[in-house]
């Protein structure tokens, strides 16, 4: 698996520029699974909520979530290593606006909020048409003096949910378990052999 490859698409898009070098720590410090890890980035409520969605997005099947995988210390650790003052901003304001979303809902604080709750509030978000979709992702990639301003709380908070995404998905595809245990496969078209004969080819040109 290229980390570097994944690092770099998973990322683009939120308009982060990621110093590969600065991550190893991150990662190697990120491999155990801890209910009660102290976040350095994230304030209480925000960890209770990146727990929730993280899990949410990349739930224990078959293979370990993302809790297992300890996605959401990474998650931490990226926004305070990696993102720049100005994104960390941002995502605070977005946080606070899904936030402020949460308990209008539910009308409680969002320390009593369950996972169950956090889910059908982020189905509202991301149950949306392909039209509106593409429309988000053209939005939260402009600088945020190009964001109208009657648009600036739907750019806000989707910077903020996209990057809990894409953060999750990158500690996923990127974790030392997964890319040893799930994702290791033997190379295409396969490993050099000189001089084989033309019958052993077969129908190699064929899907």
């Amino acid at each position: 698996m290229d980390r570097r490859k994944a690092i770099k698409n998973l990322t683009l898009g939120l308009g982060y520029s990621i110093a590969i070098p600065s991550l190893i720590p991150i990662f190697n410090s990120c491999t155990a699974k801890d209910p009660d890890w102290q976040p350095v980035f994230l304030n209480d409520v925000q960890k209770l909520f990146v727990d929730y969605l993280s899990d949410i997005i990349l739930p224990a099947t078959d293979l370990p979530g993302a809790l297992d995988l300890a996605i959401p210390q990474f998650i931490d650790k990226m926004m305070f290593n990696v993102v720049i003052a100005e994104d960390k901003e941002h995502l605070h304001k977005g946080w606070e606006i899904f936030e402020k979303a949460y308990q209008k809902k539910y009308q409680k604080e969002s320390v009593e909020a369950t996972k169950e709750e956090c889910f059908e509030l982020i189905k509202f978000y991301f149950n949306i048409s392909k039209e509106r979709e593409e429309y988000i992702f053209r939005l939260i990639t402009l600088d945020i003096e190009e964001v109208p301003l009657s648009e600036m709380e739907v750019f806000l908070t989707y910077k903020f949910l996209i990057t809990i995404r894409s953060f999750t998905l990158l500690g996923f595809y990127t974790s030392e378990y997964i890319g040893e245990q799930v994702l290791s496969y033997d190379p295409i078209p396969g490993k050099y052999e000189p001089c084989i004969p033309v019958s052993r080819i077969g129908n190699s040109w064929s899907l």
